[in-house]
């Protein structure tokens, strides 16, 4: 039954992903067609803005889901309702704080908005409407975690991407009919609690004997779950700086329509980045027994594989955004809609970063050793936030981009370190294979580029098309021929033998 709820949350996350994905794509189209980039541009940096205020949860939801496990198998209501009463009341808190936050933050919004054609006050009163949108959640959503812990999530993924289809049906009729952004923003605060509402009376009828209004409080247990929220607290704050200051940046120090060019190709990047996340969660918890394990051998072996294996995912996916972005956003939007190419070769090896790294931040949250990532993440936060304010100066966009990539490259190198360190790995083998991989990555886009340089196909749809195929072949291939010897190939193979047999077996 475990092994049937995990592969059916991680299908129906995916084919649900991959929809909603197509819709987002839709709606953003008819809001630049309708409302012009700034527009988009300013959705992107409000969304980044209260991801940024969001940190107030600082892990409290992964801490709780941990904490329901326990006494979900030993059916202990009592200590189910003592949680979810703590759970309520914190994310009570933590709701209205992001909205007190966030009425702070409108003050100075004005000046995060270079060469807007929009009055100040309106552009606050934009913000207000996001920050709405997000406390809202707050008040409900606690109730999902029941479902997570019991591994249901298929039931807040129906839900939400019902809701969300529904918001983006009516978002288009809305910028159709009355190209009026505030409306756009109304319509999602609306969905938003609906949604909330929605799975909170679910879990009123899936777990009626899970009560609130009985339940008693359990100092000792709040107490645990917060200690057990500092560790993941510094680590999920420094992420944020990482992760959703660019476009704040960007828009602040170069101009507003920039950062709406920047916001859609973050858009499709993003969406790829939940499918990889998607597929990494899935072995998060065999990483974690594999651990407690303590085969040595065994768990040098697996990283190892891991390692390679996110090569090759890293250095089709980077490829694939290097080349096939720019015909898909010609077909999508228009070719007004291009950045530079540096700027595009720079988002593309930074992606591939994001994934190569994925194993070794498994393997040290699976072992424990959390506190290994303060010190990279710390550095990587510090860099590209002040690293990028400089050279956004100097070089614009290209610049924070450049800063971004060079962060990422230390922050990688130290979580390197970390990795042979803690699992008695070859540090400069690593760093070598890190190297190798990412001169494979750059060859790939070479190779592909001048392939369309002197090959020119005239039909936008047959370009994007070959481009596609000729990424799904080409990295592959050469990668397989430079590491024909290697050990792990066997492992990958294996993998590859298997998903195909499943796929005969459903067919």
């Amino acid at each position: 039954m475990r092994l049937k709820n995990s592969t059916k949350n991680s299908v129906i996350g995916i084919i649900t992903l991959l929809i909603l994905s197509v819709a987002g794509l839709i709606v953003t189209k008819i809001l630049i067609g309708t409302l012009g980039a700034e527009f988009n541009g300013l959705n992107g940096l409000f969304t980044d803005i209260i991801s940024i205020l969001s940190i107030t949860e600082l892990g409290l939801s992964t801490a709780i889901s941990f904490n329901l496990y326990k006494p979900i198998i030993d059916n202990d209501t009592e200590k189910i309702k003592s949680i979810m009463l703590f759970f309520r009341k914190c994310y009570h808190i933590i709701g209205s704080l992001i909205f007190i936050l966030s009425l702070l933050v409108t003050t100075f919004i004005p000046y995060l908005v270079k060469d807007s054609s929009l009055a100040n006050n309106y552009i606050r009163v934009i913000f207000v409407l996001f920050a709405f949108n997000s406390t809202i959640s707050y008040f409900f959503s606690y109730k999902r975690c029941l479902f997570y812990a019991n591994q249901k999530e298929y039931v807040n993924t129906i839900i939400d991407f019902l809701m969300k289809l529904i918001k983006h049906i009516l978002q288009i009729v809305v910028l159709v009919l009355y190209r009026n952004f505030v409306i756009f923003l109304i319509v999602n605060i609306i969905v938003t609690f609906i949604n909330n509402l929605f799975i909170y009376l679910r879990s009123i009828k899936e777990y009626p004997e899970i009560t609130i209004k009985d339940a008693k409080e359990d100092k000792e247990l709040e107490k645990n779950i917060l200690n057990s929220v500092k560790s993941l607290a510094i680590i999920q704050l420094l992420n944020a700086l990482i992760s959703f200051t660019d476009n704040i940046i960007i828009s602040s120090t170069i101009n507003i329509t920039i950062a709406g060019l920047y916001a859609n190709y973050r858009l499709i990047i993003n969406e790829l980045n939940h499918i990889i996340t998607i597929i990494y969660n899935g072995l998060g918890a065999s990483i974690g027994n594999l651990i407690a394990e303590g085969k040595k051998e065994k768990i040098k072996e697996i990283f190892i594989n891991l390692f390679y294996l996110s090569f090759f995912l890293g250095s089709f996916v980077a490829t694939s955004i290097y080349i096939i972005m720019e015909p898909f956003v010609k077909i999508w939007l228009g070719s007004k809609y291009l950045l530079p190419n540096i700027c595009l070769f720079l988002m593309a090896i930074n992606f591939y970063l994001i994934i190569i790294r994925q194993p070794m931040i498994y393997y040290l949250k699976n072992s424990g050793n959390f506190k290994s990532l303060v010190l990279p993440y710390t550095i990587e936060a510090i860099l590209n936030v002040l690293g990028s304010l400089i050279l956004s100066f100097i070089f614009k966009l290209p610049g924070i981009l450049l800063m971004t990539f060079i962060s990422s490259i230390i922050s990688t190198i130290i979580i390197t370190y970390q990795i042979a360190k803690h699992f008695e790995l070859n540090f400069k083998n690593l760093l070598g294979k890190h190297l190798k991989f990412i001169l494979i990555v750059i060859i790939n886009f070479i190779i592909l580029r001048l392939f369309f340089k002197y090959i020119i196909i005239s039909n936008k749809y047959l370009n994007l098309l070959v481009a596609g195929l000729l990424c799904l072949v080409i990295p592959n291939i050469i990668s397989f021929i430079i590491l024909i010897k290697n050990k792990s190939l066997d492992y990958l193979r294996s993998i590859l033998f298997k998903i195909l047999r499943k796929k005969v077996n459903y067919v």
